[in-house]
């Protein structure tokens, strides 16, 4: 009797079960999926982001560069003498292409100090005024040095990098080597009132400086960001000069007959315009925060990062 009772308590208690097994339980009984729910690779992209995000927020302390800068050049000649009006209004000018190298550092994104080499020809040109054209172009070594500084004209909250009008000034110096160009000549034929015919003869006779050439600048330049590696600027510069680079003594003869002469010169001045780019070498940043997900707060460490 006492295992019939035993039995009978054990099928009872077991029924439940049973039925549990036979009844197929719905998907979300197995499985809770939460509404905000993210995979690894949501997460990492999310984390990725706010890190970036970060970091352009945090501000930067200084940071180094290696640049490159394509620019167009423009000289201006003077001339002391156009006998008969011979050549174009002057001051004259010419453009020729040019480039140079710097290192450049960059302090709180409000203050820049670069220096470097420039292959940059100054030119002594002049243009005749005749129906041909013709006329006197001649360059020295090209090579220049200079150091310039800029500053940021900003009007937001500092330290951060972004675009912005950079302005600022400069000094430069080239290293003349001396020495001549070929010479050069031109005939001209022209009449006169009477309609008899005069034959005029300019020759040039070109040197270079043995001196220093030295010069201010002022520049202003808008410059961005192309990703954290790289800068990019457009700018504009005036170029002052001072001391003789490039000198061409011009002679005047009317009908093989020495009448007058005249100087061309140049000393560096006119202008430049071009682009820049410039390559991040280091970066240093003030205090980091830790970012970890749903919680950005501050790092009890100050980091650096070199880049």
């Amino acid at each position: 009797m006492r295992h019939f009772s035993f039995v009978f308590i054990l099928t009872v208690l077991s029924l439940p079960a049973l039925r549990a097994q036979e009844t197929p339980a719905s998907e979300g009984e197995y499985y809770h999926i939460p509404d905000t729910f993210e995979t690894p690779a949501i997460q990492r992209a999310t984390v990725k982001k706010e890190a970036k995000k970060q970091l352009e927020q945090t501000k930067i302390r200084s940071r180094w560069y290696l640049g490159i800068d394509l620019f167009g050049r423009s000289d201006i000649t003077t001339l002391d003498n156009n006998y008969r009006y011979f050549f174009k209004t002057f001051p004259a000018s010419t453009v020729d292409f040019s480039l140079s190298g710097q290192v450049g550092w960059i302090f709180r994104e409000q203050l820049a100090v670069e220096g470097g080499y420039a292959y940059s020809k100054i030119h002594n040109t002049a243009v005749l005024n005749t129906t041909n054209k013709g006329g006197f172009k001649f360059s020295n070594d090209g090579n220049a040095f200079f150091l310039r500084t800029k500053f940021l004209v900003e009007f937001g909250k500092m330290g951060l990098r972004r675009p912005g009008l950079w302005i600022g000034g400069g000094v430069w110096g080239v290293p003349n080597s001396g020495g001549s160009r070929d010479p050069k000549g031109y005939i001209i034929y022209h009449y006169d009132n009477r309609g008899r015919a005069d034959t005029s003869y300019i020759s040039s006779k070109t040197t270079i400086g043995i001196d220093w050439t030295y010069g201010l600048e002022a520049s202003a330049e808008y410059a961005f960001k192309v990703n954290e590696w790289a800068d990019a600027a457009f700018f504009i510069r005036r170029h002052w000069g001072y001391g003789t680079a490039i000198s061409t003594e011009l002679t005047f003869a009317d009908n093989k007959k020495v009448n007058e002469t005249g100087f061309l010169k140049s000393d560096g001045t006119g202008w430049n315009f071009g682009i820049s780019i410039r390559f991040m070498t280091g970066i240093r940043r003030g205090e980091l925060k830790t970012y970890t997900p749903g919680n950005a707060g501050p790092s009890p460490y100050r980091s650096r990062t070199d880049l």
